[in-house]
């Protein structure tokens, strides 16, 4: 078997890490966000001892709640005051739905029928008036009634017809103006409680929205971790920042970083001038300080797309690498983080091949060639070299195996 590898260093790091941050906003405008310093969201109340091995779902730190949890009382209140708004809107939406039901599907009817009845009433009071006056005319050509008597009917029978026009233009007005104007009125009051009801329920969503934003913030002063892991406190003298109880904090700032010390894996550095040569998914190789006899094979999971440059001034120029993670595949008892290791990847690897020590090929132009021992004697034979280590070369054309070739004088 032949194989190609690179050689890079690396550092023994734990594959799952978690940053806790506080996720408390700053609280603008209240009499405890002043009371902070410039940024602040809250202080911290209490916290782990930095170094402290933690477990799954154990508090690790504690952020001052007060000033949220006044603002979660009064959006409660906020929040009641809405619903009792909207569920009000919502009963104007109905009765004005019910209204228009009730005038289109009885009222408008019920006027209908009364108007038709007063017509057909109309309409046969006229009839028997003229009859009448046909009666009381022959009469009159008789001398059986006097002419009072027909003038009456006469004023009788116009009358009615008055009255008959009047009903039959009222008839009119209601079919043309008064039921469709009294429709487009009720329809007009849906469409405003409608708009006001959807106005209020959306006016509640935000306030519940932002209820469920103070109620989480609340419930985020209560830090858990999220599994076991050991606890490193995010301290920075340089910026006057030590992580302990009183210490304010700013909103995204980070606290702490929870390290599990049982999930291991190999940061390894990679240089630029080797980095086309690696690929995702290659074995390696690793070797601890720690435990340095020992070979953990692993295997290349992720190679960052971008390069980590030295930018110190004490580096003569910019060098590039590229950090990549190794999984291994068994971790033994007692390796620590942190620990310096050397990584070998490989990169190419033939299980059969022929090869031959690199003193023993010679050059003849631009091709190779190799010093064969035969039963007739010494022959130079050209071959057709491939895949070279720094003491061995592959052969793939111009030599068998078993054949003796000898070194360079």
């Amino acid at each position: 078997m032949l194989e190609e590898t690179i050689s890079a260093g690396g550092v023994t790091t734990s594959a799952r890490m978690s940053t806790v941050r506080c996720q408390a906003e700053r609280l603008k405008g209240t009499d405890r966000a002043v009371a902070l310093p410039r940024g602040a969201s809250t202080t911290i109340l209490s916290v782990v001892p930095n170094g402290a091995f933690v477990r799954k779902g154990e508090v690790i730190c504690r952020l001052d709640a007060s000033a949220h949890e006044a603002l979660v009382i009064e959006q409660k209140i906020l929040v009641e005051a809405g619903r009792s708004r909207c569920t009000s809107a919502r009963l104007d939406l109905q009765v004005a739905e019910e209204s228009l039901r009730e005038y289109r599907d009885g009222l408008l009817t019920q006027e209908r029928l009364e108007l038709s009845g007063k017509l057909a009433e109309a309409r046969s009071q006229l009839m028997a008036l003229a009859i009448r006056r046909d009666w009381l005319g022959r009469m009159l050509s008789k001398g059986y009634v006097s002419r009072a008597q027909v003038g009456q009917s006469d004023v009788s029978l116009e009358s009615m017809r008055v009255s008959l026009d009047r009903l039959d233009r009222e008839n009119t007005n209601h079919e043309v103006y008064e039921a469709p104007t009294r429709l487009r009125t009720l329809e007009a009051r849906i469409h405003e409680a409608r708009t006001n009801f959807e106005n209020e329920a959306a006016r509640l969503g935000l306030l519940e929205r932002r209820l469920a934003r103070l109620e989480k913030q609340v419930a985020s002063c209560v830090i858990r971790a999220p599994h076991e892991a050991f606890v490193v406190h995010a301290n920075r003298p340089k910026k006057d920042f030590v992580v302990e109880p009183g210490a304010p904090v700013r909103f995204r700032q980070e606290i702490m970083e929870l390290i599990d010390p049982t999930e291991i894996e190999v940061e390894v550095l990679i240089h630029e001038t080797v980095v086309g040569r690696v690929a995702p998914g290659m074995q390696a190789r690793v070797r601890t300080e720690d435990a340095p006899e020992l070979v953990l094979e692993g295997t290349l999971a992720s190679l960052s797309n971008l390069p980590m440059r030295d930018r110190s001034k004490y580096a003569s120029n910019e060098t590039a690498y590229y950090i990549g993670r190794v999984v291994l595949r068994e971790v033994p008892p007692g390796t620590h983080l942190g620990v310096s290791a050397e990584v070998e990847i490989v990169t190419n690897r033939k299980n059969r091949a022929l090869f031959v020590p690199v003193v023993s090929l010679n050059r003849i132009g631009d091709s190779a060639a190799c010093r064969v021992r035969t039963p007739e004697g010494i022959e130079v034979r050209p071959v057709v070299t491939g895949l070279a280590l720094s003491d061995v070369i592959e052969i793939v054309e111009g030599l068998r195996e078993h054949e003796e070739v000898l070194l360079q004088k």
